[in-house]
């Protein structure tokens, strides 16, 4: 009976303090929502057969449709010329080629996000092509050097899981390109014209996706079209009070700073935020609300929560004149949000996820984080990338 119930409902537990042979969350999901079959053949020297080994039986256990061979080219010549032909006289070591009925993609690595890349581009039956928005002082996606203008590292990682990257000039173009899956629009400092909103506007209304990314204390030109879409940008800076305690000469004292740089450790209830356990922080960020709590025709989600020590400051004139900073009965009261994603389900579904803040998504930033870039199996649950 215990041999019955241990083959049919499995279980593993990675007992390393490094979790080396555990995967990712973005791997097991890939693999799970796996609808074709998948061959994996790793060509690689002996030393390397009992970890590529390992890694390959953690790949199968969340997939029936995954299968794999692991080769050593020393030992079986003759699989060498099976693969790449009789003529093949030089094989980087490691190897390993991915395959479907219509596709196939060789690497030279036997990491997980390698492997796992090739295994999006191999089951992915179209490209998705993403476009960010440019000639309104964003975050550029060709930089003359990485830093606080760039988001060069997003655009990166995005290539790296076979999502086109591009950047578009509304202003010139004066529609969106037909093979525009998602636009993203990160820290205008100028205004958009109206022929560039009305754009966008028309790119949401016929199933096209948003990602906007709008700093405090700038005029974007797109407040009336997020309005539209039951958003508030509350024109606000977020502060967040921090207190510490000092030892010194008349005792133990308790000190109190703030910071324009608030923490988020909560996340609403969305496929963009699900399982997402990193603390994350944003620099100099508006907060959002609802503007119709009543509104049926879009559906709301908060997705990222600052900390009950946080307010949305109003009198920035006072903050930077004075360097004075107390939460009032104007400001916006805490926890405030950062993030929200607004769906609408007309003819078409779309989706507009709008964030308060633009630096956070910096090659200053993303540089810092533990992990570079999150995307769902899903390409439109991926619209938002976790930092």
């Amino acid at each position: 009976m215990l041999d019955y119930l241990t083959i049919r409902h499995s279980w593993r537990v990675d007992t390393t303090s490094q979790r080396e042979f555990s995967l990712s969350e973005q791997t097991v999901n890939i693999l799970r929502n796996l609808d074709r079959e998948v061959t994996l053949a790793a060509f690689v020297s002996d030393s390397e057969m009992r970890q590529m080994e390992d890694r390959m039986i953690e790949y199968t256990h969340y997939s029936g449709k995954f299968n794999y061979e692991i080769i050593d080219p020393i030992k079986e010549p003759e699989r060498v010329r099976e693969f790449f032909g009789p003529d093949k006289q030089y094989l980087d070591l490691p190897t390993v080629v991915l395959k479907t009925e219509l596709k196939d993609e060789e690497i030279i690595s036997t990491g997980e996000e390698e492997i796992t890349n090739a295994l999006i581009k191999v089951t992915r039956d179209e490209s998705r092509k993403v476009y960010f928005v440019q000639g309104h002082g964003e975050k550029t996606i060709f930089p003359d050097e990485p830093g606080m203008a760039s988001a060069q590292l997003v655009k990166d990682e995005l290539e790296k899981q076979h999502f086109q990257v591009d950047a578009l000039n509304l202003f010139q173009e004066n529609s969106v390109p037909e093979d525009a899956d998602v636009l993203v629009v990160a820290g205008p400092v100028k205004m958009l014209a109206s022929n560039e909103v009305e754009a966008l506007s028309n790119f949401l209304s016929s199933g096209g996706n948003v990602l906007a990314m709008l700093d405090p204390e700038t005029e974007s030109g797109l407040e009336e079209l997020i309005n539209g879409w039951n958003v508030k940008l509350n024109r606000d800076l977020v502060l967040e009070s921090h207190s510490s305690f000092v030892l010194t000469s008349s005792g133990l004292n308790r000190q109190s700073s703030v910071s324009a740089a608030p923490s988020a450790a909560e996340y609403g209830d969305h496929m963009i935020t699900k399982n997402f356990r990193y603390a994350t922080t944003f620099v100099q960020s508006q907060s959002l609300s609802v503007v119709d709590e009543e509104d049926s025709d879009t559906e709301v989600t908060d997705l990222v929560y600052t900390s009950s020590n946080s307010w949305g400051e109003m009198d920035l004139k006072r903050l930077y004149e004075e360097k004075q900073a107390e939460q009032d009965e104007g400001d916006t009261e805490g926890p405030t949000t950062l993030a929200m994603a607004v769906e609408k389900d007309d003819s078409v579904k779309t989706r507009l996820v709008v964030v308060g803040d633009s630096d956070f998504a910096s090659d200053v930033y993303v540089g810092q984080a533990p992990c570079l870039l999150y995307t769902s199996p899903s390409p439109r649950d991926g619209l938002l990338c976790r930092m």
